[in-house]
């Protein structure tokens, strides 16, 4: 009879699994035949622990913690056991993973808590569970991003309220949803005091400016609606009109001025909103503009207001 290595047998297995879904009972079956070092790491770099807790496999789960499997040992991407059980939405694994002893604060390689990862699924029950035993609400990832700012992921409006209900701050992640088209969870921020002229952090643009970037009528007025100043301008000088012009959204354009806005203000450079919308090739909305009285950015300023 031929032997065969621990090794060699993990890598049998896998291709076997590549070739066909295996079922929870079908992996217990398999590893209780087969001497497999349950801590060596798969092909794909997941492990044995991690693969099952993601598939939500529960039973395979349980026969590998029993087996020795390490709770704590990550995958290759960093990952741990329960923060791949995040993956099935089971709160029955993550619950058995933590009373073997797997860490509920654990953090991946981007410092995401499983309250982030849970947050960015939308999986509103996993929310509520990390959150319960200490998951902190405002933690902070690696790029500064918290719980709140991951449910932007999803369009999962309840875990937004959810999230807000629970304290969580809505200071700084208009952009994040408005980039993501969350309408409902955007009116629900406003509505709980997010500043719709906060400026970002590293370009100095609001809320408006982004929304006119990305061209969501929708999203404007809701803007407008709480608040957002159409006026606004930059360090750069940068208006939310040079934004609309130089991604050619002529419907928010025609929102911005039925506010009044200045119509040849100049940025830094010296260019007005004609010029973004000449140097895009935007042709019909730079005649548009000009043939409303604005300049280029060596002439005067125009004011108008649409009635």
């Amino acid at each position: 009879m031929l032997e065969h290595s621990s090794g060699d047998l993990t890598v049998m297995v896998w291709e076997a699994m590549r070739m066909a879904p295996w079922t929870d009972d079908e992996m217990v079956r398999l590893l209780r035949r087969l001497p497999i070092d349950l801590n060596q790491p798969l092909p794909n770099r997941a492990t044995w622990l991690t693969l099952a807790a993601s598939q939500g496999k529960y039973e395979a789960a349980q026969y590998m913690l029993r087996q020795g499997a390490d709770p704590e040992l990550p995958n290759g991407r960093g990952e741990t056991p329960l923060l791949s059980a995040i993956q099935s939405n089971s709160i029955e694994m993550i619950d058995m993973l933590i009373r073997s002893g797997a860490d509920p604060q654990a953090r991946d390689r981007q410092g995401r808590t499983p309250l982030m990862l849970a947050a960015a699924r939308g999986a509103l029950a996993l929310v509520r569970y990390f959150a319960d035993i200490g998951n902190g609400l405002e933690d902070q990832d690696k790029f500064r991003g918290t719980p709140l700012a991951h449910a932007a992921k999803t369009a999962s409006v309840d875990t937004v309220k959810y999230l807000l209900d629970r304290g969580c701050r809505p200071c700084g992640l208009l952009k994040a949803y408005i980039i993501r088209r969350r309408y409902g969870a955007i009116q629900l921020l406003l509505a709980r005091g997010a500043d719709p002229n906060e400026p970002d952090a590293k370009s100095g643009g609001t809320p408006l400016m982004y929304a006119c970037c990305e061209g969501d009528a929708r999203i404007v007025t809701l803007l407008l609606l709480y608040g957002a100043d159409p006026h606004f301008i930059t360090k750069e000088g940068q208006t939310a009109l040079m934004c609309a012009a130089e991604f050619g959204h002529e419907a928010v354009i025609d929102i911005l001025l039925s506010n009044g806005i200045a119509l040849s203000a100049r940025d830094s450079e010296g260019k007005t909103a004609v010029d973004y919308a000449e140097m895009q090739g935007h042709t019909t909305i730079k005649r548009k503009l000009q043939a409303l009285g604005a300049r280029k950015g060596d002439e005067r300023i125009v004011y108008f207001t649409r009635r």
